[in-house]
């Protein structure tokens, strides 16, 4: 799908759409050390402009908003072949200046037959003077590098305008974080001590904000059970564990719902667990007064609150309790019972 940009020129409230088909892909303007490397990469998708002179980009400084420096695409170095990625099918343009200024704020413009495409700026934001992008605020992109950073790594658009910064350099091929946000190795669940242990591990991570935990009895509708941190971006292996204190008599199904900073989000496979039903017997598990618990044998019990706190503690040979819950606060608490060293917990609502 085609991005349309709305660009404002000057003061005046005019606005012109340009149908997109350039994108400014990838920046890489500081390292640590002396500057190595420095490029700007470019994206055009399919048709390929007729004359790759008529286009071009543009350095701007953020100091006084003027073009430094500038060059046509058909002086830039071509991928050999067609790439996809989230922009849609086509071909990278990479140019190596002899200099890229390093913020506070810069910036660089694209430009084609009809005008100025795409203004962006790292550091700050500005206002253009002179070239294509005269008049024109600035779009920051929010990310950036700095006398720390890498030698080797970029700053990277991930196919739907975010940014991200620290990145292996990928000039004239497909952006790393345009592959595969998550990389997920294997993700799998197993049930001990009627406990459902999940388990999942990531290869690398872009944009990762977190994983939240589904539960589903029929593998249709699905119910949020938790949540986990993503590491944010990660090119390493990233180990993760949840645990289900209170999972279902029977199948229950499990899936994650891995979530992007921006909002984006998509599903991991389904992965299954059968849990026999215990001879465990907790009744009522909504309640205003008490909850009766039966277990047949040497037992012990645990209230604890939502917050870890424990409320009531028992332990007697027959197995039979008797929790008063009308002089708790309502809310919802956990209740783990030790029947000769197999633990369940079960959630209890206090109406």
């Amino acid at each position: 799908m085609k991005k349309i940009y709305f660009l404002l020129f000057g003061m005046s409230a005019s606005v012109a759409l340009l149908a997109q088909s350039v994108y400014i892909n990838e920046i890489h303007y500081d390292n640590a050390g002396g500057d190595v490397g420095e490029f700007v990469e470019l994206f055009v998708t399919n048709p390929q402009p007729g004359t790759l002179s008529d286009y071009q980009i543009n350095l701007y400084n953020g100091s006084n908003g003027t073009s430094y420096d500038s060059e046509t695409f058909d002086n830039m170095t071509q991928s050999a072949s067609d790439d996809t990625n989230g922009f849609g099918t086509g071909r990278y343009y990479t140019w190596y200046p002899n200099s890229i200024q390093n913020g506070a704020p810069d910036g660089v413009a694209s430009s084609g037959p009809d005008g100025l495409i795409e203004f962006l700026s790292y550091e700050g934001e500005f206002t253009g003077s002179g070239g294509p992008a005269d008049g024109v605020n600035s779009i920051n992109i929010g990310a950036s590098e700095s006398s720390s950073t890498g030698i080797g790594t970029s700053i990277q658009n991930n196919g739907t305008g975010t940014w991200v910064s620290g990145l292996a350099e990928t000039p004239g091929e497909n952006n790393i974080n345009d592959i595969l946000p998550v990389k997920l190795i294997f993700f799998q669940a197993k049930n001990r001590n009627l406990i459902t242990i999940i388990k999942w591990q990531t290869s690398s991570e872009i944009n990762n904000d977190r994983f939240e935990i589904e539960r589903s009895t029929d593998a249709v509708r699905y119910e949020t059970i938790g949540a986990v941190k993503g590491n944010g971006n990660s090119l390493g292996l990233n180990d993760y564990i949840f645990m289900d204190e209170s999972p279902l008599t029977g199948i229950n199904y499990y899936r994650l719902k891995q979530i992007d900073i921006d909002g984006r989000f998509e599903y991991s496979d389904m992965v299954s667990v059968e849990v026999e039903k215990s001879s465990i017997r907790i009744t009522p598990t909504s309640t205003y007064d008490f909850v009766t618990v039966n277990t047949g044998a040497q037992s012990s019990i645990i209230l604890r609150s939502i917050n870890g706190q424990v409320m009531n503690q028992q332990s007697n040979s027959e197995g039979n309790f008797t929790v008063e819950m009308a002089h708790y606060p309502q809310g919802i608490y956990f209740l783990t019972i030790n029947k000769n060293g197999s633990i369940q917990t079960e959630k209890v609502v206090r109406l």
